[in-house]
Parts: C-alpha cells; sequence; structure tokens
C-alpha cells in the first residue's frame, strides 16, 4: 500500500492529482487525498519490479508537476495467509526505500499483513472504552435518554466502523466489541454487573451488535445493487436474478467457494443473507426504502415512559424491572445477600414489595389506588382490570393503555420507591 503525502485543499488537489493513474499498470485507488497502488502475485519478486515500475513514473509525474512526496510517510504492506510469508524485495520511491510495514491505518482500517481483524478490533475497543468511561463518570448526572443519544452518536458509530469487514473475523474478537455494548447498556439503565444479558437488550428492544452487522451488509449489498457504488464492485458481484420466479426473483447466483476462510468474507456472506431474506427487502426501489425495511424487520421502540422521572428513582425502577434491584431476592440470586427474605419475614420479591408487604401499607394502598383510578377512568371492565392489574403492569405498562396512560402508572410507582425510602 502506498499513500502519498496529503493536502489541505482536497477538491483541488483531486483535480491537481487526476491524471496521477495514466500509465500505472497496476491496480491504484484515489480518495479525497490519499493515493494507494496494489498488485498480486505469487512471485515476491516480480510483484516489487512492477511496484518499482509504477512508483517511478508517479516519481516522474510528481517532479513534473513539481509535487514533493515524501517517502517517510509512505509505507508498504505484503498481505498473505503464509505463516511464514516470503521477504518482499525492497519497494524504492525517489530512489530511498519505503518502510514496510505490519499494519497500518487506512480510511479509519487497521490493516494487517496477516489479513486479520485483530488489530483493528483492539484499537476500536480502546477508543470505545474510553468514551465509555466519560458516559460512566455521569451516570447518575444524566437522563437515561441523554446517556442513550451519547452513546448511539459517540459509542455505536466507533464500535461499528467497518463492520461488514470485520464481521469476518472470529468470536473471540467480536466478544470484546459485545462486552462494550453491555456495559453501556448497563450505563445507560445503572443496571447492575450481573444483571441478565437477555433481560438487558429486551430492555433496549435493540437488535444485538451481530444482528446490526447482518443488517448492515444486506442495506450495503442492496446499495452495490442499486448501483450507488463504482462500477468495478457491482462487476465483481455473481449474476443476480432481477426476472426469474417468484423464489428465485432478485436473488443473486451462489458464489463457488474455494477457502474456507473466504465463506465469511463480505461478498459470500452478504449474498446468502440478501438470498434469505423475504421479497419486499430484496425489491426495494431505493437504498432509503431498504434501509427502512430492514429496520421494520430487526428493531423495536423502547416505549417512551421507561425515560420517564428523576435519573435516581428511574434507575430503581429499571433495577426492579430487569430483576437487579436491592431487593434480598435480587441480592441472595447472584449470592451478595445471605438471605432472601423481608423484613417481614416473606420472601422479597418486586412482587412482595411493591403490591404485597405489609410495611409502607399507606404508602403502597395510595399508589394502587391512584393505578386503579387511570385503569378506571379508560373505561375498562372489571374482568379487563383484573386480567392487566398485575406486576407487569408496575415495572413494564401494558400495551392496553396509551403511553400517556403508562407514563401516569410510572409516576405513582416512582413516587412510591422514593416515599418507601427502601433503596435509599
Amino acid at each position: 500500500m502506498i499513500t502519498i503525502v496529503r493536502h489541505n485543499h482536497i477538491l483541488k488537489h483531486l483535480v491537481y492529482i487526476n491524471d496521477i493513474t495514466d500509465g500505472i499498470e497496476s491496480e491504484i485507488y484515489l480518495f479525497a487525498d490519499d493515493t494507494s497502488i496494489f498488485r498480486s502475485g505469487k512471485d515476491n519478486e516480480s510483484l516489487a519490479q512492477n511496484i518499482n515500475s509504477d512508483l517511478n513514473k508517479i516519481a516522474l509525474w510528481a517532479n513534473r508537476w513539481k509535487i514533493n512526496i515524501n517517502p517517510t510517510k509512505t509505507v508498504a504492506m505484503l498481505f498473505s495467509k503464509k505463516a511464514s510469508p516470503d521477504t518482499l524485495f525492497q519497494i524504492k520511491l525517489n530512489n530511498e526505500v519505503i518502510r514496510l510495514s505490519s499494519h497500518h491505518k487506512h480510511l479509519g482500517l487497521w490493516l494487517t499483513d496477516n489479513m486479520t481483524w485483530k488489530k483493528h478490533i483492539k484499537e476500536v475497543a480502546s477508543k470505545a472504552r474510553q468514551r465509555l468511561g466519560c458516559l460512566r463518570r455521569h451516570i447518575f448526572r444524566m437522563s437515561r435518554k441523554s446517556l442513550e443519544i451519547c452513546y448511539l452518536t459517540f459509542i455505536r458509530p466507533v464500535l461499528e466502523y467497518g463492520n461488514v469487514l470485520y464481521d469476518a473475523t472470529n468470536e473471540e474478537d467480536l466478544n470484546v466489541l459485545v462486552e462494550i455494548e453491555k456495559e453501556a447498556m448497563r450505563v445507560i439503565t445503572g443496571a447492575r454487573k450481573r444483571c441478565n444479558i437477555d433481560a438487558l437488550y429486551s430492555e433496549f428492544q435493540w437488535p444485538c451488535l451481530a444482528q446490526r452487522r447482518k443488517n448492515q451488509k444486506i442495506t450495503t449489498l442492496g446499495k452495490i445493487v442499486i448501483k450507488q457504488f463504482p462500477n468495478y464492485l457491482v462487476n465483481d458481484l455473481p449474476t443476480f436474478y432481477r426476472d426469474s420466479r417468484l423464489t428465485r426473483k432478485n436473488t443473486f447466483a451462489t458464489p463457488t467457494i474455494k477457502k474456507d476462510y473466504y465463506q465469511k468474507s463480505f461478498v459470500p456472506s452478504s449474498i446468502a443473507l440478501w438470498n434469505d431474506q423475504p421479497l419486499h427487502i430484496r425489491s426495494a426501489p431505493s437504498y432509503d426504502s431498504l434501509k427502512a425495511r430492514v429496520k421494520r424487520l430487526h428493531e423495536k421502540t423502547v416505549p417512551p415512559y421507561y425515560y420517564i422521572g428523576e435519573r435516581w428513582v428511574n434507575v430503581m425502577h429499571t433495577r426492579l424491572r430487569l430483576g437487579c434491584s436491592n431487593l434480598n431476592y435480587d441480592k441472595h440470586k447472584i449470592g451478595v445477600s445471605d438471605t432472601d427474605r423481608c423484613t417481614c419475614g416473606e420472601r422479597e420479591t418486586a412482587y412482595h414489595y411493591l403490591l404485597d408487604c405489609g410495611i409502607d401499607l399507606r404508602k403502597r394502598i395510595r399508589m394502587l389506588d391512584s393505578v386503579m383510578d387511570v385503569l378506571l377512568g379508560k373505561g375498562l371492565s372489571e374482568a379487563e382490570i383484573d386480567e392487566i392489574n398485575n406486576l407487569d403492569l408496575y415495572l413494564k405498562g401494558s400495551h392496553r393503555l396509551t403511553p400517556a396512560e403508562n407514563a401516569r402508572i410510572f409516576k405513582y410507582v416512582h413516587i412510591f420507591l422514593d416515599d418507601s425510602g427502601r433503596f435509599a
């Protein structure tokens, strides 16, 4: 990989270097102020000779246009899956030997000579952890909504940059990113370390990072199909059946895979995902339509009343919902309490605390009466009230009620949580 020195005025620069590709036999790509040339083959000596020949042409071009290319800011890499690849012959630019590197950051992606994504994921994880640390310091200073926006704006994009490519790496590396997302969800909700992970994902209604990578592959491949990418990407894809029978309409021919590690790379894995999608997704007329349809299929919306209330009482309510509260029953489950009993002698579950305990009886009755007023004001029958007036109503709300009515119920629960002093 050869990268030329950067310039400030990118647009003018692109016009200025537009003819740099003339006469270059290797593959050459320009992006903004970066230029890279590639060549593949089995004979390293021939590779070096051909690359050096092209670099000589670039040096002559630079000299003609009075451009100074700094070889010290240019790197060469030999990509190989061999355990012990052959030595690359010297690559020279302006008669200076270009440094051979084992890794290089190119357009935000860390590329390594052994063609793995371990280095990229390590760097991404480090950057994301730094930002998550800033978020953690504000865990009780910011609302849940604000913390969630910060995560979605400043942290998750870092985790997902280039995800359609690094999805081919091993599970061990990918789990590093999963753990960061789990910690972010705990920070946003205020959940404890040992909170059930399935309950945590259910709380957010988010698809996991693995599913989001699949979704991104589908939409990226769709963008290529709709021809919003350069032709060389479109031309490299297998046959696309637009007018075939219904079961194969808008699908790709399955590519022949010669190497096992190629199976998880972008093209074959994305084609497999694309072909498995329902017809209404494969037939989306535009990229925006495709993204919206994929999102509707896999993503749901968090109920708006999950965000209401002061941060402290919102966290206590969320912990009750997730089963990781300070109630003795929840603490006993994870081994941090010797007993699961309430001071009244009964097992201190969320149901017992909210609906059944004799302690703080007046405060509890006040909450229950207020909730009953909401249900009666809805015009529900006695049977319908009996059906929905259960623990889930106080912890999760009910789909039978409007968001405003659920918000009122949550408000009464928050008042009780505060007045009871149980979590002070």
